[in-house]
């Protein structure tokens, strides 16, 4: 509703932004409506087909999932004022490893991603369901991966017109390179 889009229209907008999109030529607009894409992954029931009925059921028309087909499901969640100013909306940082001599960094970037599982694993909650990761919006399945912020510029008023172009900041996600290209970056020869 429009009270969302008054909450989602912010005044910083380059505190939400990455920083590869803070120093790019493209300046951000003094005032955005800023959204978060989210993509989940669904299983699609596809066929019916007849089967036993299971359980304490008597019934003579019980079917079940004959196939399932992968599907996928996109999020465009508004981003408000609810975000505190500590956190910038994007992922956790890793440290920077780069003053480590290279035998150092390898040690440290292996223990890095092999001790990054343990931290989720042992902190399901009463229900079996991962926490959500920082930045993660309440009610949206924590499985969901976070795409890209959206940037749309709105002018001053309320309710929020647009004003300006859709900036799409694609830097602000995790990426993880194949190991070959991560030893190059790092200096590191494998």
């Amino acid at each position: 509703g429009g009270d969302d889009l008054r909450r989602a229209a912010l005044d910083d907008p380059a505190r939400f932004a990455s920083a590869r999109l803070r120093a790019g030529a493209e300046p951000l607009p003094a005032r955005a409506v800023i959204a978060d894409a989210f993509i989940r992954f669904v299983t699609c029931r596809q066929a019916l087909t007849p089967a036993f009925a299971s359980g304490p059921f008597d019934a003579l028309d019980a079917v079940e999932t004959a196939r399932l087909r992968d599907g996928w499901e996109l999020h465009l969640v508004l981003r408000g004022d609810g975000l505190d100013d500590d956190f910038d909306g994007l992922p956790l940082r890793d440290p920077d490893l780069s003053a480590l001599d290279p035998a150092a960094r390898r040690d440290a970037l292996q223990d890095a991603v092999l001790d990054a599982w343990p931290s989720l694993a042992g902190q399901l909650d009463a229900n079996g369901d991962l926490p959500r990761p920082p930045g993660h919006p309440p009610g949206l399945d924590p499985t969901a991966i976070f795409l890209a912020r959206v940037f749309v510029a709105v002018g001053a008023g309320n309710p929020p017109e647009r004003t300006g172009a859709v900036i799409v900041d694609n830097w602000g996600r995790r990426i993880l390179p194949h190991l070959g290209l991560l030893a190059g970056a790092l200096g590191a020869g494998l």
